[in-house]
């Protein structure tokens, strides 16, 4: 699994809370609302996946007109624009380094829990400070915990079960030919975000140079191999569009690619397995060039050892 190939030693995790106070809101602690959520980049907001309930209450329908939200398969979809709580977390995914692990709604707190590499702790520290300082309804959970991967997922599958979907696929020539870093080297890549088609990640390089004129190749830690990077991919961008659209969020996404094989991981909600299995099956048989398996379907839990 490349959960466990990913070195996330040198990454430091920190978790901030967000209180949000306006009228919707206060139906959304009586509801007892409890949803998933990422960012946006480019509609600038956080978009939150509400689960459908069978007998829905007064104060859960009120949520749900009080924001906007809107339906889609098993999930009401809120987009949450708020200028003084989605800049601040632009500001700091826009920080080198820094990914997401989970954005959670619980009632009117919003739990943000990210992490990003040690050599960029002052960046991180100095954003936190500010943060914190301007706006009061942003609190620090903690800060300074280092976090394998694979006990990050474990810890949100105790409270929500996680299934692993990965994909394998020996990519078609044309795109093994088009000459960037991304093809010339062998590395295992966190996605930190889908922005314009681009995927904006942060690679470990494996194999293979990279050349220190790569304008799009950020150098986080050179003696390890560590950048961030921004690069195209058919297939992700299009699991992506339909994602956004069905209302599914992904806990974590990672790949890898050897020389011959590229391998994607997507960790995502139980609830959200048939959607995904779905939007698979359809990319699978738009882009036949690019051999894709499905490799595993899988609990979390069954791969825990």
């Amino acid at each position: 699994m490349l959960i466990e190939e990913w070195d996330n030693t040198p990454f430091i995790t920190c978790k901030l809370i967000m209180k949000e106070n306006s009228q919707p809101f206060n139906f959304a602690v009586t509801a007892k609302i409890n949803a998933m959520g990422q960012l946006d980049q480019d509609k600038n907001l956080i978009r939150f996946s509400i689960p459908k309930r069978s007998n829905p209450d007064r104060g859960f329908q009120i949520f749900l007109t009080a924001t906007e939200s809107v339906e889609a398969n098993d999930y009401w979809i809120m987009e949450f624009k708020k200028e003084s709580y989605v800049e601040p977390l632009i500001e700091v995914m826009n920080i080198p380094s820094v990914y997401f692990n989970s954005i959670k709604m619980n009632g009117n707190e919003i739990e943000l829990r990210f992490s990003f590499h040690e050599s960029r702790l002052k960046d991180v520290s100095d954003f936190i400070l500010k943060a914190a300082s301007e706006n009061h309804d942003i609190s620090v959970l903690d800060i300074g915990r280092r976090d394998s991967l694979f006990n990050i997922v474990q810890e949100i599958n105790d409270k929500n079960e996680i299934y692993l979907v990965s994909l394998i696929s020996r990519p078609p020539e044309r795109v093994l030919n088009i000459g960037d870093a991304s093809v010339r080297t062998k590395w295992i890549r966190l996605i930190k975000s889908v922005v314009s088609g681009k995927i904006n990640g942060i690679i470990h390089i494996l194999g293979g140079e990279i050349n220190p004129n790569e304008s799009n190749f950020i150098p986080i830690d050179v003696k390890e191999r560590i950048y961030q990077a921004e690069t195209e991919n058919k297939i992700i961008k299009d699991i992506e569009q339909e994602s956004r659209k069905n209302g599914l969020d992904y806990l974590l996404r990672i790949n890898r690619f050897d020389g011959e094989f590229w391998v994607a991981e997507y960790y995502i909600l139980k609830e959200d397995t048939k959607t995904m299995l779905g939007i698979i099956s359809d990319i699978i048989e738009k882009n036949e060039d690019w051999n894709l398996i499905l490799r595993d379907f899988v609990p979390f839990s069954k791969i825990i050892t």
